[in-house]
C-alpha cells in the first residue's frame, strides 16, 4: 500500500501536468465550481468504465490513473474557489457510543 506522501506526489505531478496543458492551450479563464463538477463527472465515468473493463480487473491501473486526475481537478477547484476546513469539534457527537 502506498504511503500518503506517494499519493500526494502523484497528485502534485498531475497538477503540474494539467497546469502545463492549460498554458499550452492558453486557457486563462477560471472555471466555475459547476464546470469543475462537470469535469469531475466525466473523469469519474472514465474511471468506472476502466474498472468495468474486463482487462482492468485485478490491476486497476487505468482506473487509478483516472482517480489521480479526479484528485488533481478537486485540488485545482479548491485552489481557485477556496478549501473549507472540516470542523472536527462535532466528531464525538457522530461517533457511536
Amino acid at each position: 500500500m502506498p504511503e500518503r506522501k506517494e499519493v500526494y506526489d502523484a497528485i502534485e505531478g498531475e497538477l503540474s501536468y494539467q497546469k502545463a496543458l492549460v498554458k499550452q492551450q492558453d486557457f486563462n479563464t477560471v472555471k466555475t465550481v459547476g464546470e469543475y463538477l462537470a469535469c469531475l463527472g466525466v473523469y469519474l465515468r472514465k474511471a468506472e468504465d476502466a474498472w468495468n473493463d474486463e482487462s482492468d480487473h485485478g490491476e486497476n491501473r487505468p482506473s487509478l490513473q483516472q482517480m489521480r486526475k479526479i484528485a488533481a481537478l478537486a485540488v485545482s477547484c479548491m485552489e481557485q474557489h477556496g478549501a473549507p476546513t472540516r470542523d472536527v469539534s462535532d466528531l464525538e457527537k457522530r461517533l457511536p457510543k
